[in-house]
């Protein structure tokens, strides 16, 4: 149990124990972090959390025993204080998103650095928290994704868009996920109806 409310507790949930001694390396290596317990499964976090009192739960969305996106609603109705970060290799939809959004508080992608994963489980204690939530912002996207979104918008390839802005292709990759994920849209098509209400003016 995590008894110093300075640091903020995190369990770990995902069934493959190469990921969470990953997962254990961010944290443990930085400050105001403590890994306060781990789990292979949704059934054996659940029977362990008690114990543990972790303030986030980091949940990879394939279990053994289920989606992790079921499970988070269970995590979450046991333990309301609890916020619950996602783990996805995939894209969301916006319909999806409206579903879940009362009991998940941030999807990140698996390819997402360590450094996002910290400042968004950090934003959840801030007055200001860090752009992690399911509700876009007036300009959720930085100005390198507005460049990135416009050429997308255009119908440009991840390759064509590597190439015209100097990129490399996974760069790319990467970025348009992030891009979907903040505009809380699952393709492409879904993207280029939303770029006459994207502010592309500023920066970041």
């Amino acid at each position: 149990m995590n008894t110093d409310h300075s640091i903020i507790g995190i369990f770990l949930v995902d069934d493959h124990e190469i990921v969470r001694e990953g997962l254990k390396k961010v944290f443990t290596r930085n400050r105001g972090f403590l890994v306060v317990g781990e789990a292979g499964s949704a059934n054996e976090a659940l029977k362990k959390m008690k114990e543990a009192d972790p303030q986030v739960v980091i949940l990879d969305q394939h279990l053994p025993d289920g989606n992790g996106l079921d499970r988070a609603s269970e995590i979450k109705y046991l333990f309301p204080q609890v916020r619950i970060v996602i783990l996805t290799g995939f894209p969301l939809s916006q319909q999806w998103k409206k579903n879940t959004c009362n009991f998940v508080d941030a999807v990140l992608y698996k390819d997402s650095d360590s450094k996002t994963l910290r400042n968004t489980i950090r934003g959840f204690f801030e007055e200001t928290p860090d752009q992690s939530s399911f509700v876009p912002q007036e300009h959720p996207l930085s100005h390198r994704e507005r460049q990135v979104f416009n050429l997308l918008s255009t119908g440009m390839q991840n390759k064509e868009i590597a190439a015209a802005l100097g990129l490399s292709e996974r760069t790319i990759r990467n970025m348009v996920s992030r891009i979907f994920l903040k505009l809380g849209v699952g393709n492409r098509t879904e993207a280029a109806l939303l770029s006459d209400s994207i502010d592309n003016s500023g920066d970041e």
